[in-house]
């Protein structure tokens, strides 16, 4: 499997980013990423399962930061209007958490992906599974060469094919 497996949910933008890292079977992990909606509204969550994704976002939420990543870190929320007032709130909402808000999460994110959204992909992907790309499962793809892999010499190419 991959390497490393991630996703986060901007609480200023409402980005939602699902990501991979080194990520051999890059096509199982995008039908992966496809079935979170289902999974979010099907999924028991046990209290220790619970448990574990409080202190798990909260660990995110409020790292333990060296001085200097805390000066950052002040300026950054800032730059960015996140005041003292809304980090309060926002550590409530975590700790407050129940299994269900999990289950609207689901059907929140069911009504967003029906309105028109973005997706973007950069892999670095076996010509397999570019084919499997271009079939069109997953929605258009424009697969392109970036890097050559032949001995010949690498480099920028043009568009491969366009799903």
């Amino acid at each position: 499997g991959a390497y490393g497996v991630w996703s986060s949910l901007s609480s200023l933008t409402g980005l939602l980013t699902c990501q991979s890292y080194r990520d051999p079977n890059f096509v199982k992990t995008l039908d992966a990423y496809d079935a979170i909606v289902e999974h979010l509204q099907t999924t028991v969550i046990d209290d220790r399962a619970l448990t574990r994704a409080i202190v798990g976002a909260i660990r995110d939420f409020d790292p333990y930061e060296m001085a200097f990543a805390q000066g950052y870190s002040s300026f950054t929320r800032y730059l960015t209007g996140v005041t003292e007032e809304y980090r309060a709130a926002r550590r409530a909402q975590i700790l407050a958490t129940t299994s269900q808000d999990f289950l609207r999460f689901g059907e929140v994110l069911a009504e967003a992906l029906k309105q028109p959204h973005a997706v973007t992909c950069a892999a670095v992907i076996s010509e397999e599974a570019c084919g499997e790309l271009s079939g069109g499962r997953h929605g258009p793809f424009e697969v392109c060469r970036v890097l050559s892999t032949s001995r010949g010499g690498g480099g920028p190419k043009g568009p491969k094919a366009n799903a």
